[in-house]
């Protein structure tokens, strides 16, 4: 079982749940985060994992490249740190501290594999955005679960939200809401 974690915050979660009770079938678990202490703090967690286990630091985006990553400053485990600063600034965090991070695209990620069993993304206000560049002709994740509540900016979600779902039904996957924010997507 292969699975993709973009987000991983502090791996105090539904992923580490599952990641823990299906750790004999898991082939390969990629954890990607942008802040250095999360990755740090998934390697730790994950590793009963051993070599399956592939944690990387960097942002993903629809643009690649160096960008600025915004954080509340002294928290380097933000669940709000963002590539938007705005995103930031709306949760309430007035003190903001930032670095340069590399930015992939999430096909450049996905090109590695060859399938994807679940995929789970939380990037905080570019879970729709980025979704919606996925390339669903290359590869079709069985199940995938997302943060929708930022879709179209902070606590709002329209036109993003409804393109992302448009295209996930037209691509054959059901969807269903978990929870207050996020939406589950299952091939049919």
């Amino acid at each position: 079982m292969n699975i993709i974690q973009i987000g991983c915050n502090d791996c105090k979660d539904r992923v580490y749940d599952y990641i823990l009770s299906n750790k004999d079938i898991v082939t390969k678990f990629l954890v990607i985060d942008a802040l250095p202490k999360c990755v740090e703090m998934a390697k730790e967690r994950y590793s009963f994992l051993g070599e399956k286990l592939i944690a990387i630091n960097c942002a993903i985006a629809p643009q690649r490249g160096i960008m600025k990553f915004f954080f509340p400053k002294d928290d380097q485990v933000s669940a709000h740190a963002s590539l938007l600063q705005f995103h930031v600034k709306n949760h309430r965090h007035n003190l903001l501290d930032f670095f340069y991070v590399p930015v992939l695209n999430i096909n450049d990620i996905i090109s590695s594999f060859e399938e994807i069993d679940r995929l789970y993304i939380d990037i905080e206000g570019l879970d729709a955005i980025t979704l919606l560049n996925f390339n669903f002709n290359y590869i079709k994740p069985k199940y995938i679960e997302y943060e929708f509540y930022h879709s179209d900016g902070s606590f709002s979600f329209d036109k993003n939200h409804n393109s992302l779902i448009s295209l996930l039904e037209s691509v054959g996957y059901k969807l269903k809401k978990s929870g207050e924010y996020n939406i589950i997507a299952e091939l049919n």
